[in-house]
This record gives structure tokens, sequence and C-alpha cells, in this order.
């Protein structure tokens, strides 16, 4: 397996461990119309250990590029380490609305949501809710009080 299939392969695992996410998330969705808030707590905490998940995957990929740019640093190969896609994404200075496919698709929203709904009580005002969600959209894995 070379350089680019062992990224490749992490961005698969990454795809698939997000398309779980939002099957639960759906689910989530439905049962908080029917007010069933059991159950919505029950898939809130699924999505939060796919989220730990996401992130020790992610941590091993970095590592795997630490490794991979220190291997190239001390045994100069032929297939440069530059070869190898970066882990993280550029980010840009946008002005004015983002265009489709660059902004948060809607379906991020909905775990967040939920949970601030059910760390607020299973209710609360839109404002509320929202404060809540803006935290933990700009910093999603580092949980309250840290």
């Amino acid at each position: 397996m070379d350089k680019d299939e062992v990224y490749i392969a992490f961005e698969l695992l990454l795809e698939e461990i997000e398309k779980a996410v939002n099957i639960i998330s759906n689910e989530a969705e439905k049962y908080l119309r029917a007010k069933d808030f059991d159950k919505v707590k029950t898939l809130a905490e699924y999505a939060e250990q796919l989220k730990d998940l996401r992130e020790k995957v992610k941590a091993l990929q970095r590592e795997y590029q630490t490794i991979l740019r220190i291997f190239s640093e001390k045994i100069p190969t032929q297939v440069q380490i530059e070869q190898v896609k970066p882990t993280q994404v550029r980010k840009k200075k946008v002005k004015g609305k983002l265009k489709k496919g660059l902004r948060t698709p809607e379906e991020k929203f909905i775990i967040p949501i939920l949970e601030s709904i059910i760390e607020l009580g299973g209710r609360a005002k839109v404002k509320d809710v929202l404060e809540r969600v803006i935290v933990m959209m700009k910093n999603p894995f580092v949980p309250d009080g840290m």
C-alpha cells in the first residue's frame, strides 16, 4: 500500500463515520419530532461515540503524516512527502455568501442542536440553543468546561 492509498483509506473511513453520523442525525430528528427524548438522548450518545472515533482516526492520520515527514527527512526517497495530501483544509477569508458546497451542510447542525436542547432540559429559547451551537461548531471536539 503506498502513501496515497493509506491517505485514501483514512479519508474513506472518515467518510463512512460521517455517513453513520448523518443516519443517527436523521433518526434523532424523527424522535425529536415525536418528543421521544429518551431515544434522542440515546442517539446523541451514539453520535458522541462516533465523534470520539472520528477524532481518533484523525489523530492516527496526523501521526501517519508525521511519521512520513520524519522518514522523508532522514532517509531520502524518490517519492517526496509532498505527494501525500495534507490533512488540514486551508482556510480562506470569504467575503459575502459562500457558494453551495462550501458552507456547512444543515445536517451537521442537527446533533449540536439536539445536544443543546438536552443540556437545557428538553426545552429552550432559540437564542439559548443558538449560543450553545455556535460554541460547539466553532470547536466541536472540546467538551464544555475545558
